[in-house]
Parts: C-alpha cells; structure tokens; sequence
C-alpha cells in the first residue's frame, strides 16, 4: 500500500481522544425556559489527572455581560484554555464595545484555544525533542525516513490530551443558546433545551427526558427541574454533593447568582416531591397487590428445594 506523502496525523487526534478519554468526575448542567431564560447548575468536583478532589469553588465563568462558560474535565487543562477565551473576549470588547457577542462566536474561540493548546502540547512532548515543531515537520516528511514518519505520526495519534468538556451558555440578538464542547467538537443543544456533561450527564439528562423539557418550559418548573437532575445524578460516584446555581436573562447583562435561601428552598422542595414519590409508589403497590392474581399466588410461593 503506498504511503501517502506529507501526512497530517491531526486530521483524526480529535477523534481518537474522544473515543478513549476517561469521563471526567463532576455534572454541569444547563437549560433554555420561557422568555429566553437559561437555568445552570454544577457541583464542586474538579479532576486533575487521576486525582479527583471537591472544594467550594465555583464552576462558573462569567465571559461577557450575557455569557457564561460551565467546565468539566482537568482542571489544570481548563486553568489555561479558560483564561485565553477570557483574555481574547475582553480584548475584542474593548475594540468593538457596541458589537453584540454570538453564542457560536464565543464557543469557536474556546474550541480555537483548545485546539492551539493541544496542539502545543504534542509539539512540545514530540516534536521539540527532535528539533522539530509541525510547520517543519510537515514541509520536510518527503525528506524523512518513511518509518520515522510512520513513527511520529503513531505517536502524535496516539498521545493523550487530559479531556475537557464545556458548556457556553447565554443570551445574543438572537435569543437564548447552549453550546456543548466536547475537547474542541462543538455541538449545539438549542433544539433540544438542555445540556450537560461530566459523569453524571446520562442521570441529569434522563430528568429532561422524562420530563419532556423544552426550550419553552415553564420558568420554576425549569429551575427545579435543574436542581432536581443536579441531586439525582450525585447517585454516580464522582458528582459531589455541592451544589451552584445561576440564571441568566431575561434582560442582557442580568446573571443571577442563586442565593443560599433559595438553594435551601429548592432543596426543601426537591425533598418533598422525593418523599411524595415514594408515598405514591408504596400506595400503588398496595393496589395492585389487591387486584393482581399473580402476586397473591407469589405470597404462597414456596421454591422446590
């Protein structure tokens, strides 16, 4: 089989790390109400390396007026994309102060991050070494021995960037949006309403599904709907029990911190619905113990010894 000249091994790395990155520890979560609203929620965990730890630190970065970021995934990979999104956003509103931010803007500037520090990353642990960084590596394959070529490229595929996911979430001209990110690969969850990531994502989704949210939900249903999804995905080991929440809109410019008042409300009333729930199923069972013929022949089942 001929080799194909001038290689670029980064065309599937992307790929090939989303199929074997490890689940980062946490559960960020958010979700598109009536009047453009966006209710998030997150715990506390942060992951850096295989050491997975919780201390009271939010999740949330507040990027413009109207735009907030969620991570999951290292932290030590997040300290250093997050900062350049912020620094480059910044930058631009201090030279177009007037321009409306889009939603999808600010996600390809945290995916353009992610990929030139990724790639940085790979560059440094694979080609410096060799005197080399990609643009020469690139102009001079023709020139390489085909199996040192062979070799770089397997080592450039095979090399492992720590998993970061991310949410942007917020407000432009257009309405309300959510973005998930998934190490650079952007998806939008606009048709759908919600998003979330980290381990717990399956749990907290499911809470969506069941409920069939949509991006026209009603407003305090959404919000216990959040917290609901945050506290039944802490059934996953690594979601911590902490729990931050925040609500952007309706107008731009108004994020609002949820208040440790109404987090205890919120829980109070997640509690309830819980107990009622159990209540409901206990009186259920009890019904249909009465008038299912296969459970009173169940009661007087005696297995063959």
């Amino acid at each position: 089989m001929k080799r194909r000249l001038f290689n670029n091994p980064l065309e599937n790395l992307r790929h090939n790390h989303l199929e074997k990155r490890t689940m980062p520890v946490t559960v960020c979560i958010a979700a598109i109400c009536e009047n453009d609203i966006i209710v998030c929620a997150s715990d506390s965990m942060l992951t850096h390396g295989i050491i997975k730890f919780e201390r009271p630190q939010t999740k949330l970065v507040q990027l413009t007026d109207s735009i907030c970021l969620l991570f999951a995934g290292d932290v030590a990979m997040q300290s250093e994309i997050c900062p350049r999104v912020g620094k480059e956003i910044n930058a631009l509103e201090k030279r177009n102060p007037s321009d409306c931010w889009k939603i999808r803007d600010v996600a390809d500037i945290y995916a353009k991050h992610y990929n030139e520090l990724s790639r940085k990353k790979i560059e440094q642990a694979i080609l410096e070494p060799r005197g080399l960084n990609f643009d020469t590596y690139f102009r001079i394959q023709r020139e390489m021995a085909p199996d040192l070529v062979l070799k770089i490229d397997s080592e450039i595929r095979d090399y492992e960037i720590a998993g970061v996911e991310t949410i942007i979430a917020g407000r432009d001209n257009t309405g309300a949006h959510i973005y998930a990110i998934y190490n650079g690969n952007i998806i939008c969850k606009d048709y759908i309403g919600f998003a979330s990531i980290g381990i717990g994502w399956e749990q907290a989704s499911l809470q969506f599904v069941l409920a069939r949210h949509t991006s026209f939900s009603k407003f305090l249903h959404t919000v216990l709907l959040v917290y609901s999804a945050k506290k039944r995905s802490e059934v996953v080991h690594g979601v911590g029990e902490d729990t931050d929440m925040f609500i952007i809109g309706p107008q731009f410019g108004m994020i609002h911190l949820v208040t440790s008042k109404e987090m205890g409300i919120l829980d109070a009333q997640y509690k309830y619905v819980r107990e009622s729930e159990d209540s409901a199923t206990k009186v259920a069972e009890a019904e249909v113990a009465k008038n299912f013929t296969f459970a009173s022949a169940l009661e007087n089942f005696v297995p063959n010894s």
